[in-house]
C-alpha cells in the first residue's frame, strides 16, 4: 500500500503560488475533519492557513448548509430538467469508463470448483467495460489454485479497449519503478489530468508495441483480423485481436493530445451546467460532513489523489477522457467510486493505522484501494500463470464467438460475462442464450453465464401498477422514516425543499419490487 505523504503544501514558503510538498510520511491526522495527516505539529501550523477552509471553516461541513436552489429559492435542474444534457457539446455519446457497478469476482472459486480445482480455468467478459471485474477475479484467485487462468476482455468501445490494453501492458511489460507505474495506471483510469511522467510511460513503453503492428499491416484490408502476441513477465502473454482499422484507431488514441484550453473549457461547462445535481449529491451525504469537501474536490479538480495531495504537476488533457479535440466524454454523474464496493475499500484501508482513521478522505482512501489491488494484481502477473485476450466486436457479430476463443477452435469458458447486454433496451436474453450456449464448458457443471439486469424493473409490465399515488405515498412515508426526515406532517412540501427531494429520491429503494422476482 503507498504511503500516506504529509499534506502540508506550504513547507518553507508562506506564499500559495510557489507551492512546496513536504516529502515525510503523514502520520497524525488532522482532528477536525479527519481527511488530512501531517508529520508533524509544526507541519500542520504551517499548513492551516490553507487548510482551515475545508476544516473547522467549511461551509460543507456545516449541518446548515443548503444546496444553491434552496438558497436561490427556485426548482433544481433535475427537476425541471433545465441545464444541459448528458451530450452538452455535440460530442460523441457520453460513457461511463469508471463503471456503476462495483467490482465482482466472477470465479468465486471456494464457493463453486472448489479451493483444490485442479483444472486451468477460462472467463469471458464479453462487454467488459474497464478493467475491474478483472482485476477483482485474479485477485480473488486463492493461492492454493495451481492452474492456468485465460481471459478474453471484448469491448465494442475502442477507448475501453485502449484502456485496458495499456493497464495490463504497462504493468506486465514496462520497466517502471513500482510505485511509478501504480500511480500512472490510477491516473490513466480515474483522472481528468495527467502528469508528463504519466504520458512518457505510454510513449516509452505502450506506443511502440502498436505502432509497430500499424507498420506491417498498412496494406492489410480494412477488415481484416489482424493479431499480435506479447510475451509478458512470468512466462505470460497477451494477444490483441483487432480489425485493421481498429489497431489504427488504437495508435490515435496513443497519439490523442487534447488541447488543455478546449478540455478545460469542456469539463468545466458540464460542471457548472450540472450543478444542481452535484449538490444534492452533496447533501445526501449527512454522516460524515467532511466527505463532502472529498467529493466536491474531486468534482472540482478531476484528479485522483489523497486529499491532502498536491496535483499541480497534473496538467495535461487525458487522452482517455477525452476525445483528441478536447471535449470531455464522461457522463456527469460518472463517479469512480460506484465501481468498488464500498465496504471492500474500507477494509483495504482498515489495514492502515493512518487510512484506518482519514474516513472522511472518500477518493483518498479509493486511491488506496485500487493501488492495492493493482499491486496485487501486478503480482499474480509475475507468479500466476496468466494469459489474456483483448478483442472488438459486436457481441451478435459472426466474429464473436471465434473471438471469445481467444483465436483458438473449439475453446470454451468456464464463466462468461455479458454484463447488461442482457437487458432487453441492448441485445436481450432471446439473441443472448444461443451464442452464449455454446461458450460455456459443457464438462464443467459450474460454468456460468453472467448477466446483470439494470433495467429490468422498469420495463415490466406490471410497474403501471407502481405510478399508483397509493403505492408511491406508502414508499415515500417508509422512505422519511427510514430516513429520519419529517415529511411536512403527510403534506406535499414544496420541491425545492432539500429533506422532501431527498426522500422523494430514495421513495424507489422502498418501492414493492419483490413481486418480479417470485
Amino acid at each position: 500500500m503507498a504511503s500516506i505523504k504529509c499534506a502540508n503544501s506550504l513547507k518553507d514558503t508562506p506564499f500559495y503560488d510557489n507551492k512546496s510538498q513536504c516529502d515525510n510520511e503523514g502520520t497524525k491526522v488532522c482532528k477536525g475533519c479527519v481527511l488530512v495527516a501531517y508529520c508533524s505539529k509544526q507541519c500542520q501550523e504551517q499548513h492551516w492557513p490553507a487548510h482551515r477552509g475545508d476544516c473547522k471553516k467549511s461551509v460543507l461541513a456545516k449541518d446548515s448548509w443548503r444546496p444553491r436552489w434552496a438558497l436561490e429559492g427556485r426548482k433544481p435542474g433535475f427537476v425541471t430538467r433545465s441545464g444541459v444534457s448528458h451530450v452538452p457539446f455535440g460530442a460523441l455519446p457520453m460513457r461511463n469508463l469508471w463503471g456503476n457497478t462495483p467490482a465482482i469476482d466472477v470465479l468465486q472459486l471456494e464457493q463453486n470448483e472448489g479451493e483444490s480445482y485442479a483444472k486451468d480455468l477460462s472467463v469471458c467478459f464479453a462487454a467488459s467495460g474497464n478493467i475491474r471485474n478483472v482485476l477483482q477475479t485474479v485477485v480473488s484467485v486463492p493461492e492454493s489454485y495451481k492452474g492456468t487462468l485465460k481471459v478474453v476482455m471484448n469491448d465494442i468501445d475502442m477507448d475501453v479497449v485502449a484502456l485496458n490494453f495499456c493497464i495490463i501492458a504497462l504493468l506486465a511489460r514496462g520497466p517502471l519503478e513500482k510505485e511509478d507505474c501504480l500511480d500512472t495506471v490510477i491516473h490513466l483510469w480515474y483522472s481528468a489530468r495527467l502528469k508528463p511522467s504519466h504520458v512518457d510511460a505510454v510513449k516509452a513503453h505502450v506506443r511502440p508495441i502498436v505502432a509497430d503492428v500499424v507498420d506491417k499491416i498498412q496494406n492489410q484490408g480494412a477488415s481484416q483480423m489482424l493479431s499480435k502476441k506479447m510475451k509478458l513477465t512470468g512466462g505470460n502473454t497477451l494477444r490483441v485481436i483487432l480489425k485493421r482499422d481498429q489497431w489504427m484507431q488504437l495508435l490515435s488514441k496513443l497519439d490523442s493530445e487534447p488541447p488543455a484550453a478546449v478540455a478545460k473549457q469542456s469539463r468545466d461547462t458540464m460542471l457548472s451546467a450540472r450543478i444542481d445535481h452535484h449538490d444534492r449529491a452533496l447533501f445526501e451525504i449527512r454522516r460524515n460532513l467532511h466527505q463532502r469537501c472529498s467529493r466536491n474536490k474531486f468534482r472540482h479538480d478531476g484528479v485522483l489523489v489523497p486529499f491532502g495531495a498536491c496535483a499541480d504537476e497534473c496538467t495535461i488533457p487525458n487522452p482517455f477522457l477525452h476525445t483528441s479535440t478536447g471535449q470531455w466524454t464522461q457522463k456527469d454523474a460518472a463517479d469512480p467510486l460506484h465501481g468498488w464496493h464500498e465496504p471492500s475499500i474500507a477494509a483495504t484501508n482498515a489495514t492502515h493505522p493512518t487510512l484506518a482513521i482519514l474516513t472522511s478522505d472518500l477518493y483518498g482512501r479509493l486511491y488506496h484501494h485500487v493501488h492495492t489491488h493493482l499491486s496485487t494484481f501486478q503480482s499474480a502477473l509475475r507468479t500466476r500463470p496468466l494469459h489474456f485476450t483483448l478483442t472488438s466486436a459486436l457481441f451478435q457479430s459472426p466474429d464473436f464467438p471465434v473471438l471469445a476463443s481467444g483465436g483458438e477452435k473449439q475453446h470454451t469458458h468456464d464463466r462468461l460475462d455479458v454484463s447488461n447486454l442482457s437487458d432487453t433496451e441492448y441485445i436481450g436474453m432471446r439473441t443472448i442464450l444461443p451464442i452464449a450456449r455454446p461458450l460455456l464448458d459443457p464438462e464443467n457443471p459450474h460454468a456460468t453465464l453472467l448477466c446483470l439486469f439494470l433495467n429490468t424493473i422498469p420495463i415490466q409490465e406490471d410497474m403501471r401498477l407502481l405510478r399508483e399515488p397509493r403505492v408511491w405515498a406508502s414508499a415515500f412515508l417508509e422512505a422519511s422514516r427510514f430516513l429520519a426526515a419529517a415529511s411536512s406532517g403527510g403534506r406535499v412540501a414544496v420541491p425545492i425543499d432539500p429533506v422532501f427531494l431527498r426522500v422523494s429520491h430514495a421513495k424507489s429503494m422502498f418501492l414493492p419490487f419483490g413481486r418480479f422476482f417470485r
